[in-house]
């Protein structure tokens, strides 16, 4: 079922414009007078043709680097356009693999046929490959993050370096690990909720609690994170400042990240039948979730969104043939 909070849809529009560019606006009101955004999408580019999934920039931003179907490879693509790179090709490489903060280095797993795995780390200027740490078939993956060019990963409920050297221990069972570079503190998602802790693992103060909630996403900034909440009902996205430890609920949207110059909220929505994904929209929102604007464009079902680390652009799968778009995207708020 589409998902769109169970509100009005005030006004949908989209034209063409004589430079190509697609200018489109919706209004999802939350309250009277809600006055929406206008969102101008302009350099559309499709830097794939098929068999791409889950794009996401490298922290310099000058690339994309996405998976191949199953999960079984690791591919590179220039952000402006070009053909695509294999960087990596071993069983699982594909699955939440991590850059260093100077996007020269690449860490992942891979699967071994009888269980359990390797996380590995691939310099992507000399080509060497190097093996971090080995896990056995009952353990939880080791996610791998990054602080500066420091490899860390989580093992159980221990956050790791390289050798075994704990560097925050007895997190509230991590599944994922963030880090805001805002605060200087971890955003800890896992069985009991989203926390933030201290760089030792000490002082976890509780964002969200339960074991509903998926994915998080902090912005390029450190500031802000997105929460999917998989509760009781539909889907939704919640939001907290990491400063100040306010929290709020965005709207009924599936995932978003945040547009570092403009700060407003690229948002997704779709439906599916069980199985497939069959509709996905993009949408630009405030951080409050309200003035959403459909961002209009020649792909078909758009999914997996990240946002650009420094300027106001996407990149997003198309769930339909596997395609990679990116685009910019000029956001006007007139309220």
């Amino acid at each position: 079922m589409k998902r769109l909070l169970g509100i009005v849809l005030a006004c949908a529009c989209a034209r063409g414009d004589a430079d190509g560019t697609r200018t489109a606006s919706l209004s999802i009101a939350l309250s009277a007078g809600d006055v929406p955004l206008t969102v101008r999408v302009t350099n559309v580019r499709r830097l794939t043709e098929h068999g791409g999934l889950q794009p996401r920039f490298t922290p310099d931003g000058r690339r994309v680097a996405f998976s191949s179907d199953r999960f079984e490879a690791i591919q590179l693509v220039s952000a402006a356009g070009g053909d695509a790179r294999s960087l990596v090709q071993a069983p699982g490489s594909g699955y939440r693999f991590a850059w260093s903060a100077d996007s020269r280095q690449v860490a992942y797993h891979v699967r071994a046929e009888e269980g359990g795995g390797e996380l590995r780390v691939l310099d992507t200027f000399t080509g060497e490959t190097r093996t971090e740490h080995s896990f056995g078939p009952d353990a939880r993956l080791p996610m791998p993050l990054w602080r500066d060019e420091k490899l860390l990963f989580v093992d159980e409920e221990r956050l790791v370096s390289p050798g075994g050297a704990v560097v925050a221990d007895g997190l509230p069972h991590p599944g994922m690990v963030r880090l805001s570079r805002a605060t200087g503190r971890f955003v800890v998602g896992g069985d009991d909720g989203v926390f933030t802790t201290a760089p030792d693992g000490s002082d976890a103060r509780m964002l969200f609690p339960g074991e509903r909630y998926f994915d998080p996403e902090v912005s390029a900034d450190g500031r802000l994170v997105l929460v999917r909440d998989l509760g009781a009902g539909p889907s939704g996205l919640v939001a907290a400042d990491l400063e100040n430890g306010s929290t709020w609920i965005v709207g009924d949207f599936d995932r978003g990240c945040v547009l570092p110059e403009s700060g407003m909220l690229v948002v997704e929505t779709n439906a599916d039948d069980g199985y497939d994904l069959l509709e996905g929209d993009l949408w630009a929102v405030r951080p409050d979730g309200t003035g959403a604007a459909r961002l209009a464009g020649p792909w078909t079902v758009a999914h997996k969104v990240d946002c650009h680390p420094s300027e106001d652009r996407v990149v997003f799968q198309d769930e339909a043939d596997g395609s990679i778009w990116t685009a910019e995207l000029a956001v006007e708020d007139a309220r």
